[in-house]
C-alpha cells in the first residue's frame, strides 16, 4: 500500500486508493497539520477537507495522501472507491469510513488497539471483510446495504457498541460472541442466509434487537440481560426457539411474527408491554407471560397453534387491540385485572370451553368477537362503560344465555350485534331481545336469526315480539330475526 517519498526534503508516507468520481469527497483529521493530497497528478492540495475536481478522461482516478506519519491520522472518510483499500498502516485510525462504495472490492485493516467511535462502509462491493485485529473496535458499526458480504470476521473487543447494523448484506453467521459492550441499536435485518447470530454476555442496555427477514434456525439471547425497547426477529420462517434473558428493562415492541416457533417463554422480561406480536407462528403450542405493569396497546398471537389455557393474569395493563383468533386448540383464557381500555378483543375461531369469562377487564369495548367456539356456554361481561362499535358472538352451539346488562351504561349506539346460530330457545331469544330494547341504545344493528328461535309474545316471561318492535320503530334498529 505505502510507499515512502520525500517532500519538502523530509520523510513521506503515501496512501494511494482509486476512485470513479471527478469530485472525490475526502475528511481527514490529521494531529498536528494536514495532509498533502495529489489528484491523479493534476493538482497538489493541502487541507483536511480538500477539494479539486479532476479533469482527466477517467473513468478511474488516483488519489494520494503524503503524510510524515500514519499514526498521527484519527480520522479518513473516504468516497467513490473502486477496487481495494489498505489502511493497514493507520493504527491509531479512531474514525474510518467509505461512502458510495459499490465499487470497493476489499479493505485490509491494521492491528490496532485505539478505540473506533464509527466504521462504516455501507453500501459496498465487499464479499469478506476481516476486522479480527481490531481490538478497540465499537462505537458505531455499519456495513448496510452490502449485498455481496457473506462472511464478517469480527474481533476480541470490550468498547462498547452503541450502533452496529449489517441490514441488507448477505452474511451466512454471524459471531458476536467476543462483543462483550455490545447494546444499544443492533441490526442485522434483510440477510436472506443468515442462520446464526451468536451473541455474547452483555449487560449493556439494548435499545433495539432487530434481525427480522432473515432465516434464522434458532436464537439465543439469554446472556444480554439489558434487553429491552424494540425486538423484531419477524419472518424467519425457520425459526423454532428464542431464549430470552431475565431482562427488567422496558419493552415496546416485541415481534416474532410469521416464524415456526413451538413455545416461547417470556416469563423473565418483567418489563414486557407495548406491542406485542406473535402471530402465525403455526406450530405455537404455548405462550409463558410474565407478571409486568407494563401497558400493552397490542397483544397479537392469532394464527397459531395454542393449546390449552393461555394465561393472561400477570399482564395488569393488557389492552387496546387482543388478537388471538384461529387457534383451534385454545380451550381457555385467564385474563388479567385491567382497567386499560381495548379497542378490539378477538377470540374467534378457538375451541374456548364452558364459562368465558372477562368480568376484570373494566375497560372492554370496542370490537369483541368470540364466534365459533363450539363449547362455549356463555360469557360475563365485565361493568364497562366504553362503547362497543360490533359484538359478534354467534355460531356457538352450546352457548346460554348472554347478560348485555353489566355493558348497558356505554353509549353504544349504533351497535352492530351479531348473535345468531346459537341454538337458542325461543326463550332465551326473548330474554336477549328484552334486555336490549330495555338498556336502550339507538341505531343498532342486531342479527340474531339462523338457528336461533323466533321471538314470541311469552315465552320464559319475555314478550320477545314487541321487544322488536320497541328496538326498531321507537329506538331505529335493524333487527333481523328466525
Amino acid at each position: 500500500m505505502n510507499s515512502i517519498f520525500f517532500l519538502n526534503n523530509r520523510i513521506t508516507n503515501e496512501f494511494s486508493y482509486t476512485v470513479t468520481s471527478t469530485t472525490p469527497s475526502i475528511t481527514i483529521v490529521k494531529s498536528p497539520g494536514c495532509g498533502v493530497w495529489n489528484y491523479n497528478n493534476e493538482r497538489v492540495v493541502s487541507g483536511n477537507t480538500p477539494s479539486y475536481t479532476i479533469t482527466g478522461a477517467g473513468p478511474n482516478y488516483t488519489i494520494s495522501l503524503y503524510t510524515d506519519s500514519f499514526d498521527k491520522v484519527s480520522t479518513l472518510s473516504l468516497a467513490n472507491i473502486i477496487g481495494s483499500v489498505d489502511i493497514s498502516e493507520f493504527e491509531k485510525l479512531n474514525s474510518f469510513s467509505i461512502n458510495n462504495c459499490r465499487g470497493l472490492t476489499a479493505v485490509t485493516n491494521p492491528n490496532s488497539s485505539t478505540a473506533f467511535s464509527d466504521y462504516e462502509l455501507s453500501s459496498s462491493g465487499l464479499q469478506t471483510l476481516d476486522c479480527s485485529a481490531l481490538s478497540g473496535l465499537g462505537g458505531t458499526f455499519v456495513l448496510n446495504g452490502s449485498t455481496n458480504l457473506s462472511t464478517l470476521t469480527l474481533p476480541s473487543s470490550s468498547q462498547n457498541f452503541n450502533y452496529f447494523s449489517i441490514d441488507g448484506c448477505d452474511i451466512r453467521n454471524l459471531d458476536c460472541s467476543s462483543l462483550s459492550g455490545l447494546g444499544g441499536d443492533f441490526y442485522s435485518n434483510s440477510n436472506a442466509n443468515l442462520t446464526a447470530i451468536t451473541f455474547p454476555n452483555s449487560s449493556r442496555v439494548f435499545g433495539t434487537l432487530s434481525a427480522y427477514g432473515c432465516d434464522l434456525k434458532v436464537l439465543g439471547c439469554s446472556g444480554l440481560s439489558g434487553l429491552g425497547g424494540t425486538f423484531s426477529v419477524f419472518s424467519n420462517i425457520n425459526l423454532t426457539a428464542i431464549t430470552l434473558p431475565n431482562s427488567s428493562q422496558l419493552f415496546n415492541y416485541f415481534a416474532a411474527y410469521s416464524c415456526d416457533l413451538r413455545n416461547l417463554d417470556c416469563s423473565a422480561l418483567s418489563g414486557l408491554g407495548g406491542s406485542f406480536w406473535v402471530d402465525t407462528n403455526k406450530n405455537l403450542t404455548a405462550i409463558t407471560l410474565p407478571y409486568s405493569t407494563q401497558v400493552f396497546t397490542d397483544f397479537d398471537a392469532h394464527s397459531c397453534k395454542l393449546t390449552g389455557n393461555l394465561n393472561l393474569s400477570g399482564l395488569t395493563n393488557l389492552g387496546g387491540n387482543f388478537s388471538v383468533y384461529s387457534n383451534p386448540y385454545l380451550t381457555g383464557i385467564t385474563n388479567p385485572s385491567s382497567s386499560q381500555v381495548f379497542t378490539d378483543y378477538e377470540v374467534h375461531l378457538c375451541d374456548l370451553n364452558g364459562v368465558f369469562d372477562v368480568s376484570s377487564l373494566s375497560g372492554l369495548g370496542g370490537n369483541f368477537r368470540a364466534y365459533s367456539n363450539s363449547g362455549m356456554t356463555s360469557v360475563i361481561f365485565p361493568n364497562s362503560v366504553e362503547p362497543f362499535a360490533r359484538v359478534q358472538i354467534y355460531s356457538c352451539p352450546d352457548l346460554g344465555y348472554i347478560d348485555f346488562f353489566p355493558v348497558s351504561g356505554s353509549s353504544s349506539d349504533e351497535v352492530v350485534m351479531t348473535i345468531k346460530d346459537n341454538s337458542w330457545d325461543v326463550s332465551t331469544v326473548n330474554h336477549v331481545l328484552c334486555d336490549l330494547d330495555q338498556i336502550g341504545w339507538l341505531g343498532g344493528i342486531l342479527d340474531i336469526s339462523g338457528t336461533n328461535a323466533a321471538p314470541d309474545s311469552s315465552s320464559g316471561g319475555y314478550d320477545g315480539a314487541a321487544a322488536v318492535t320497541g328496538l326498531t320503530t321507537l329506538k331505529g334498529w335493524d333487527v333481523t330475526t328466525s
